[in-house]
Formats: structure tokens, sequence, C-alpha cells
């Protein structure tokens, strides 16, 4: 693990990493493996059974860092890392981060950045590394200008939602998490007015409530007094071949704050201020700064008062960030909401923005361009024998096109046609060249097809074939556009398409190739992907060959010898629900398929075909079994039944053993070998009864070009129910689209059957007041446009004459969207406006106007929109000036850590057989793993942290649970997005942890803000809002505030008895809190009320005898004795006699380890301590009806 990745694992702001110990203690996990009992180690191997080897960790170094300038500090470092960790270590620096060129020597010598430590000859502990200052080149020079540019840079929240320089939102860091409060103050943990239950906007209007407000979503970050006014490249630029001689490399201008312009010359030395002015260039050193200063920020604070003065509050600024909030993503994170985005002088970002070209650091290798596709097949045939050759292999503008930036190939075509090379990558439009897809449905076969193809290189890819290789490809949405992003095969452009296929079809199969080296690489890859090799026939004789893919699959060989295949786009058979022509099942025909579809090239998914054949059933479903556990199942009851008849002993015990070996041969992917008849009967009985495609051994195994109604019914009749099921029971539980999305696609459920479940600102602000104004009359945008121009004092005629969006109004628009709902979906939206969805289907406007934009790619300035019906007929809620900037929406094949996620399945295994100590080495180490292949900072490393978090909370290391769980929920803000559905579950177990330590105010502040989320993204109603609610109810209630604890609580209730989850567990703890809430109000009515709900509950799932019952009728007979002394009381002073206080005192307070245990629950952690050593299940609610013994033990140690 890194040094900078360790320093994050803490959760350490870049301040702390300077004296961080950075070490590595865990031992190998090898040792750790059981013997028995659990998952061999075998288990994780590659196609080649090579068993994964994880090095040993190596010796701890202390080392002692001789900065050039400043005093030296020791570090402790594991000699197994790079010297280049520790150049990135003093760039964190605040004494050293603004130095960059620069070499560490050891006796003298210079050590290479490459070089493991270990391999340093005679550096062992205590050695001093000492920091010398190097002579600037161009690049270097160029790298530190850059450098100091960033670290004066003030964090702008416009920027990081556009994701400029690979930057994006959060929100966590606004939130002080160690803040345990002051009992000397007043309680500052109370519920802000837009998060309160039934709260639902943040105004009134004439007719009614105005939508939810949208200003809470970011947080306000103060602005610090800059440190320049500007700084660029100066335009004396380059350095004539004399003042090269003299030194000089290049010159810049700065604008300090003293309102004067600096003009500094870059030397081999370093920096120094030259003589010339604006308009006289003059390279002598200035007479009244003759310093030169290695660092550009020296010489800044020798001539700038101003700077040395804001510079070091930049740079304290910089350091309390944490390090996740600062590193890049690993891609492009675009935030639907913007704030108006203040334009500063800035000629670096200026020059850059005119380097379309730049990618990386290209701009300093002149006349180099760099080879994607050489680069990512060198990866991919890297060695793969160990982990560290396998770490090695995987660490290794669609704008522009859009745009017009990029020269088309063929220009002369027509514009829909074009395709473009750009930086050695090979654009194209997503249209029906040609005709290619005429008769497959045009331009929404090609849109499909692109899909189709982006789904078949990641399925290749993940076979990780070392001598089969796939294109890079990326599918980006932009601007109405669909744009395919590919690498290029070495000598594709040098030749025809027809000379360079040797496996597969160019012309839809009309002549078909094929090749022997081609037979022998997909082998393996077909078998793993569920493939049938078939015959394909070729000529009018009857002539075939064999295919092991899809006869539109092509093979190539590139001028570099590798073999590629592209056009994956039919790798999964074709789903004939959605072929019209095509026979289904009598099932499905009762259902109302096949059905009419805009294109025929809708195809199974791959994570369908994958359920369909493997034992992830158990997942979905206890009582589905996956087809090899069938087979296996029938066979072996058919051998029984024979033997129990046979009075042969020694025959028995043969077959016996025959079977045995059969059936561990079928289970494990290979043919059985059998001798004895009975054997063979069995085995083909089982073959018939699951469909195997052989009657002697178990497989299942899809024909790409023809149809499978098996599978296609596999949808229908076993995946929708299930994922209903789930849904209905809470099991799951999307909170948007996207998630939804998600969810299904897991399943291997295609969104289609969802139905069973120019002036560019102006045109999109035209969308969205069609969509949620009411634009009522034809050309209704022309006198929109209108309206603006002549309050802005200029008409334009040509906008409403030329422009086709302007004659789109509301009334075509619902048209077209029920047509393609209907046509798409199956699904019969009887909707004309978006009153009419709105009454229909219970849906928040704001929460459509999210998901449209995150759709669609549309971000618009942050502000409160006036969406309801009553505005929208006076004025419409949308102009061009609030749409703040169109970002593209892209899918890509993604690089795949496959040895840190095998760790991390032994680890959930190993979890779900209370194995927890190992679990969390697995989980551990597989987050050491993830960060050497994805870097610091990644969505399946926020995944992968959250379960570490769990283990370490259910462990009993509270402050490693909520030290991990920030970091997901950090990670989770900047890659997902910081509205994200993950990212809102996250906050849920945040909020959990940070309880757990006594972080009472700010666990409150993060629960507040997944409530404003979950709001904003579906309502009030949805079922993570009881357990939000829930959460909140149960600390406020700990905290004493009791009526604002009684309203989350009410609505938790309320939110469970609305999504069909009365009378459970939950509702019984919850209306307990609820009456321990109001006696403590002294509203012992209301409380009596709410204990009885508790008491009926408990007496219906776990019966009188239970102790959970039993306690809960104790409570309602102090309830009861404590409402009657308090009725008296009140009577007595009617009277006006001496009473005292009137609520009682002797009503006991849950402790706060019972509120723990109440928390636990909720968040589903149920904890059990057997013989002192913890164990944990995942909370799964009792259903009506009887409990198993266990789940009632389970319920006794969770709210004893």
């Amino acid at each position: 693990m890194s040094l900078i990745a360790l320093a994050l694992r803490k959760g350490m702001t870049s301040a702390e990493v300077d004296s961080a110990v950075v070490t590595t203690t865990k031992d190998s996990i090898e040792p750790q493996l059981p013997d028995s009992g659990n998952v061999s180690v075998s288990e994780i191997t590659e196609a080649d059974s090579t068993t994964l080897k994880i090095e040993p960790q190596e010796a701890i170094l202390t080392l002692t860092i001789q900065p050039g300038n400043g005093e030296p500090f020791d570090l402790q470092v594991n000699n197994a890392e790079m010297v280049q960790e520790l150049h990135q270590l003093l760039l964190e620096r605040e004494s050293t981060c603004h130095r960059t060129c620069f070499s560490l020597q050891f006796n003298g010598i210079s050590l290479d950045n490459f070089t493991e430590i270990r391999a340093i000859n005679g550096l062992v502990d205590g050695c001093v590394l000492h920091v010398v200052e190097e002579p600037y080149t161009i690049r270097e020079a160029r790298i530190h200008i850059r450098h100091v540019r960033d670290l004066i840079r003030q964090n702008d929240q416009a920027e990081a939602a556009s994701a400029v320089d690979m930057s994006s939102l959060s929100f966590l860091p606004s939130i002080n998490l160690q803040e345990r409060g002051d009992r000397d103050k007043p309680f500052d943990g109370l519920p802000p007015d837009y998060v309160l239950p039934g709260t639902k906007v943040v105004g009134m209007t004439q007719r009614g409530f105005q939508e939810r407000s949208l200003t809470p979503m970011l947080t306000q970050i103060p602005r610090v007094r800059p440190a320049l006014r500007n700084m660029g490249i100066s335009s004396f630029n380059p350095p004539t071949g004399h003042r090269k001689l003299k030194g000089d490399i290049l010159y810049l201008f700065v604008d300090i704050l003293e309102k004067r312009r600096l003009h500094i010359t870059c030397c081999t030395k370093g920096f120094f201020v030259n003589s010339s002015t604006d308009e006289v260039f003059n390279p002598q050193p200035s007479t009244q700064n003759k310093a030169i200063c290695h660092s550009l920020v020296d010489l800044l604070n020798a001539v700038s008062p101003a700077f040395k003065k804001a510079y070091p509050t930049l740079i304290k600024r910089r350091n309390e960030r944490h390090m996740l909030d600062r590193l890049p993503t690993p891609y492009p994170v675009f935030s639907w909401l913007s704030p108006v985005q203040e334009v500063l002088e800035d000629s670096i970002r200026g020059e850059d923005a005119l380097l379309p070209y730049r990618v990386g650091f290209e701009e300093h290798l002149p006349g180099q361009i760099r080879d994607w596709n050489e680069e990512l097949q060198t990866t991919h045939e890297m060695p793969r024998t160990s982990l560290s050759e396998r770490l090695t292999r995987d660490r290794s503008g669609a704008i522009a096109v859009v745009e017009g930036n990029v020269v088309a190939i063929n220009p002369a075509d027509e514009p829909r046609t074009h395709m473009f090379i750009w930086n050695n990558i090979f654009f194209s439009l997503g249209f029906d060249v040609k005709d290619h897809y005429k008769e497959l449905g045009g331009d929404a076969a090609a849109l499909a097809a692109t899909s189709a193809d982006l789904q078949g290189v990641r399925a290749y890819a993940a076979i990780d074939n070392s001598k089969l290789c796939t294109l890079g490809m990326a599918v980006i949405d932009y601007r109405g556009y669909r744009v395919t992003a590919q690498s290029i095969i070495p000598g594709i452009l040098d030749k025809e398409q027809e000379q360079s296929v040797v496996y597969g079809s160019v012309d839809f199969g009309r002549t078909v190739v094929s090749s022997e080296k081609y037979h022998e690489l997909l082998e393996s890859s077909a078998k793993e992907l569920k493939l049938l090799p078939h015959e394909v026939v070729i000529d009018n004789k009857g002539n075939t060959v064999k295919l092991f893919t899809s006869y539109e699959t092509k093979g190539i060989i590139g001028n570099d010898g590798r073999y590629y295949v592209l056009d994956l786009l039919r790798t999964m058979p074709p789903d004939v629900h959605y072929l019209q022509d095509a026979e289904v099942s009598e099932k499905a025909k009762t259902l109302g398929f096949p059905r009419s579809f805009p294109h025929k090239l809708a195809t199974l998914r791959q994570e369908l075909v994958e359920h369909f054949h493997e034992s992830v059933f158990g997942v979905v479903s206890s009582n589905v079994l996956s087809r090899c556990l069938q087979f296996i199942k029938i066979a072996a009851n058919h051998v029984r039944q024979h033997l129990a008849a046979s009075k042969d002993d020694q025959d028995t015990h043969d077959i016996e053993n025959e079977v045995t070996r059969a059936l561990v041969d079928v289970s494990e992917g290979r043919e059985p070998v059998t001798k004895y008849s009975i054997t063979k009967e069995a085995v083909s009985k089982a073959a018939e009864a699951v469909n195997s495609l052989k009657p002697e051994t178990f497989d299942i195994r899809f024909n790409p070009d023809c149809f499978s109604t098996t599978a296609a019914e596999f949808i229908v009749t076993t995946q929708l129910p299930e994922f209903v099921s789930n849904c209905l029971d809470a099991a799951i539980s999307p909170i948007d689209g996207e998630s939804l999305c998600d969810l299904m696609h897991t399943r291997g459920i295609n969104v289609r059957y969802l139905g069973d479940v120019e002036q560019l600102s102006c045109a999109i602000s035209h969308l969205l007041n069609a969509v949620f104004g009411n634009l009522a009359f034809d050309h209704g945008a022309g006198a929109y446009t209108e309206r603006n121009t002549k309050r802005n004092g200029r008409k334009s005629k040509k906008t409403s004459t030329t422009s086709e969006w302007a004659a789109f109004n509301t009334r075509e628009f619902w048209i077209a969207l029920c047509h393609e709902a209907k046509n798409y979906y199956a699904f019969d939206l009887k909707a004309d406006s978006i009153e009419s969805v709105v009454d229909q289907y219970g849906v928040q406007k704001i929460s459509l106007l999210r998901r449209l934009c995150g759709m669609l790619g549309i971000q618009l300035l942050i502000k409160d929109y006036q969406l309801d019906s009553n505005s929208t007929r006076t004025r419409l809620p949308f102009t061009a000036d609030d749409v703040q900037n169109l970002f593209p929406v892209t899918k890509h094949r993604q690089p795949c850590a496959n040895d840190a996620k095998k760790l991390f399945n032994r680890g959930q295994k190993a979890m779900h057989i209370g194995h927890l100590r190992e679990a969390y080495e697995y989980i551990a180490e597989s987050v050491n793993l993830m960060s050497s292949v994805y870097g610091s900072m990644h969505g399946e490393l926020a995944q992968a942290l959250r379960m570490l978090a769990r283990l370490a909370y259910i462990l009993g290391d509270l402050a490693e649970a909520v030290a991990q769980q920030y970091r997901a929920t950090l990670m989770s803000e900047r890659c997902n997005g910081i509205d994200n559905a993950y990212t809102i579950i996250e906050y849920v177990n945040l909020a959990h942890f940070a309880f757990s330590n006594l972080y009472i105010p700010a666990s409150l502040r993060i629960l507040y803000r997944a409530r404003y989320l979950l709001l904003i993204a579906y309502g009030e109603n949805h079922p993570l809002m009881a357990q939000i609610d829930g959460n909140i109810g149960v600390i406020l209630f700990a905290v004493h505030e009791f009526d604002a604890a009684l309203r989350f609580l009410t609505s938790s209730e309320a939110v469970m008895t609305a999504n069909r989850e009365p009378k459970r567990l939950k509702s019984a703890i919850i209306q307990h809190i609820a009456a321990r809430a109001h006696a403590s109000r002294g509203d012992f009515r209301a409380a009596l009320a709410a204990e009885k709900e508790t008491y009926f509950i408990y007496n219906g799932l776990l019966g009188p005898e239970h102790e959970k019952t039993k306690e809960s009728s104790e409570y309602l007979s102090q309830l009861t004795m404590q409402a009657v002394a308090f009725q008296r009381k009140v009577m007595d002073a009617t009277k006006g006699n001496s009473v005292g206080p009137l609520l009682p005192t002797q009503l006991p307070q849950p402790s706060l380890s019972s509120i723990l245990e109440v928390l636990n629950v909720l968040n589903g952690i149920i904890i059990i301590s057997v013989g002192g050593l913890p164990n944990a299940i995942d909370y799964t609610e009792i259903v009506e009806g009887k409990p198993s013994p266990r789940s009632l033990r389970m319920i006794d140690e969770a709210l004893d």
C-alpha cells in the first residue's frame, strides 16, 4: 500500500501526514486461512489454476529526510515501497509542498524514482536521505508553474460541479465529525425546518405549497484573500538561441496584489525577476530583485508582501482538507446543480482551454502522440503469475467532436456519417450509416448497437485472456448525440475491412470466414461466457464453418500481430420477447409477449445468463435452486431410488462411488466419466430436466445467433416476480431511477421490462418548460424567446423561424412521451401534463427534474424553482440563464481488480458463516489491493471500506469503524455524487457509527443531510425514510429533545405503515421509544397507547411468555400507576393543595448502550456474544407467523 493510501486509511488530513507513521502491520493473509470448514485457497485462482500468493510485508525503516532548506524530520516507511512514494509525501508536507524539481540522494547518489527502497544498497534503519535541488528543464518548469497555481487556487464549487480537473463536490467536510457538544451550552443539534416531517416546501402560494428548496444542496464555502491576481506564460516565449545558451528556459508574468506586473525568467537554476516590461523585452535581472530562487513560491514571498501574507493561509486551508477531498476522481462526476461560476482572470486556464489535444502531459512531449491501443494491450499482456505482476498490469474528445473542433476524416460525406480521429482515438456518431441497420430498426438499432457492443467488450475484457484482445471503448451521450470512442487497431486504416477480417462476417452473414487460431483463442472464452459453438452455412452447397461467437463478431489480426475481436453487439442471445415474429413460451404469451419494439437488437444481459446458470439464486430467494444444484439433486435422487431396490451390496458401493465422482466432475465443470448404466441414466434424466444441451453432462450454453425461449422466460417467471417481491418486502429499496436501473441490471433484468414493473441554453430551458411548465400553444417558444429578448433590449426573429425546438409545446411533448412509453416499455402512460403524472403516481416534480437533468446531462443553476401549476400558468419556471452547462453521460470499459474482488468475496463468505476476524482480514487486504490497482479514490473501494467499517463496528473497534465509514462516505460523495442513492445509505451508516463514538451533534447533522437528499430524490414515503426518521427520533430522545423526537418517531411509524410494514419488530421498537418520550413529557395517555401497540406486536410475534412481552407488560403497569398518580396531583393542584412536582421522577430512562442496541436493530445489525467472541448476522425482520428459536435468541441479545 502506498504512503498516501495508508494515510488515507487512517482518515488523516494533509497536515497530519507530516507526522504519520507509515506502516503496514498486517501479516500475510495466507497463514490466516482456515484449514477446514471454510473456502479453500485454491478458489482464488486464475484460469490456469495459479494460486494467489500475497507477498509478506517487509521491514519498517526509520529514515531521516534532510530538505535543502529547513529542519530534518524522521519518517517510518515500509521498505517495499518505491522512492516515488517519498516524493509524493514531500509534495504533501506544508514545508516542502512548493518544491517539485528535486531528487533524493543517499551517500551522494541520486535514487531512481521507481526503485524499491529495499533494493538500495546500504540503506538501513536510521539512514539520512538528502533532498537535492535539480536543474530545471522545459517540462519540469511547466510542471512547477502548474503546481504552484494549484497550490494557491481556492476550492471552487462551480468547477467541482462541472468536474474540472477531475474534481467533484463534497458535503461531508463541512461537518465537524468529532464534535461532542458542550453541556454548558444549548444543544445545537435540532433539525432545520426544511427536513422536518410534513414540511414539504419552502413557502406558500395562492394554491398551495411550492416545491422543495434546492439551496441547501451545496454548502457555502467562504473565500479568503487570493495570493495573486494572475499568472501566465509570457508572450516573449520562446527564448532565443542566445538566451537558451545563457540558461533561459521560459518566461512568465505574475500580477501581484500590489497591482504590479512582474516579468520572471525560469532558468536552469530557478526563477528570478527580469527587467522586461509589457512593451520591451529585457532579460537582465531586475536591479531591485536580483535573487535567484529555486522555487517560484520563495521568489514571490521575497518580492510581494501580500503574497507572503496570503500564501500560508491558503496552504493551511488546503492541508486542513481531508486528503480524499483533494484527490482527483477516476472518472468525471458531474452535478445537476451548480452555483454561478465566478470568472476570474487565469491565463494558465485559458492556455489549457486552447489546447484541445492536451491529455496528461502531451504538450511537454512535442511530436509524440499517445498510442492508447498499445498501452491497453501491453498492460493486458503483462505476466500475471504473481500478485505483484497483476497489480502492475492493472495500474498501468467526444465533446470536441460534437462541438465541431475536430475535422472529420470523411468531410465530403453526409454529416451524420462523419468519422473522426483525435489524439489517436477513433470517434463515430451513433447513426445508421449506409443503412446497415435498416432492416433492424434504423437509427434506433444503431443507437442500441453501441450499448450492446460495449456490454460485449466488458464481458470479454473481464475474462482476461491475454492472447485475445479487445478495444478500449466508451459510449458518450452529449447534446443529443451518441458518440462512440474506440482505440485503433494498428493497420486497420491502411486496408479495406474485407481484407482485415479473418473471422466472422463483414456483410451481415452473406459470407462468413473462420480461423483455427481464433477457434483456439475463443474456445475457453466462449465456455466462460456460456456461448455454444455452432455451425453456420456459408454457401448454397450447404458448406459450413464453425463459430464460437455470433457471425457478426469479427476477428482481425493487427499489424502488431495481436488477435482482436470486435463488433461484440451480439455476444449475448437475443431477447425473443421483443422480436415480433419469434416463438415464445405459453407463459410469455399470457403476459402479452412477443411485443413490438423500435429495433430488433434487444438482447439478454450477461447477468441474466449468469443467474440462470450459476448458484447465485440463493441471494435472491432461498426457494430458488441453481440449475447445477437441480441437476445434482435429480441425479442423486434417481440413483438413490434405484439402489434402494437393489440387493447387490458390491454394485451399490461401486455405483455410489461412481455417482459421487460424476457429480463432483459436473459441479467443477468437467464431463463425468461413467460405466454403469444406472449412472448414465441418472445423468441423462437430470440433463433433460434442466434443459442441458448434452445428455451426458450438465451443459447450459446459448447460441447467440438463435432464440432462447427458456432464458427469456426465466426473466418473467423468476427474476421479475422475485424483484417485485423484494421491493414490496423492502428487502431492496431503490431510491431513484438510477438505483432502480442498477438493481434491475444486477439481476439480469433489462430496463425495457420496467413496464411490467445553436441557442442551446434556450432549447434546454424550452424543453424543461414543456415538461414542467405550460407551453400550451404552437410556436410558443418563439413568443417566449421574444419576450426574453425584449427584456434584454434586443429582438431575435431568427429563433422562432429556424429552430425546430421552438415549435415544440407541452401537448406535443406529452403525446410523444406517452407513445415512447408504450412503444419501448409497453407501459400505458395516461398523462397529458406534469400535474396528471403527479396526481396519478404520487411523484414529486423536483424528483422528476433531478432525474431528467441527470439522464440528459443538464446542469441547472442552484436556486428554488417555481414548479407549482399556479405559477407555471403565469410565467415559465426556467429561463436560458438557468442552464449553466451540459455534460456528457458516459458508459465505458473499466479496469478490474480481480484479485481484490476475490478476496472481498471470500471476506463476505467468512462473514456470513460467522468468521468475523477472518472476514475483516480478507476485506482489509482487499482494500489494500484495490488501493494499489485503482488508487486511493474509487467507487468500488468505497463499498469495500463500508464493509470494513461494519466489521470493525461488530468486532467492537468503534473508532476504526467511524474512521473507515468516513472514508467510504466521502469517497461515495466524490465518485458517485453528493446526492447519489449510495451516498444517502453511506450517510446513515456514518451517523450510526458516529453516535457510537458519542459524536452526537455530527451524527444528527449527517442524518438530517440524508433525510434532505431522500426528500429531493423521492419524498416522504420511501422505506429508507422510516429508517432515517427512526434513527433521528431515537437519538433526539437520547438527548432529551422529546418534542422533536416524537415528530420523527411518528413519521417513521407512518412510513412503515404506508409501506405495508406494520406489526413488525422495528415498529414495536419505535412505539416503545415513543411511549417513553410521551411519558417524559407527561402525556401518559399517548404513552399508554404507544406501549400497548408495542405489547400487541411482541405478543403476536413472540408469544406472551417471551421476555420482551413481559417487559412491555411491566412497563405498561408502571405507566398506568404513574398516570393515576399524575392525575391525582393535577386534581389536588386544581383544589389549591400543595402537590410538589407534577411530572414523576421514577420513570427510568434507557442507558446509552440500550439506545445503541436499538440503533443496531434499526440499521440491520444484530450482535450476539457467544463464548466471549462477538458474532453478527444481518438483521432480517420477523414477519407475522411463528418465529424460529434462532431468531428469538437474536432478538433477546439485541434488545437486552
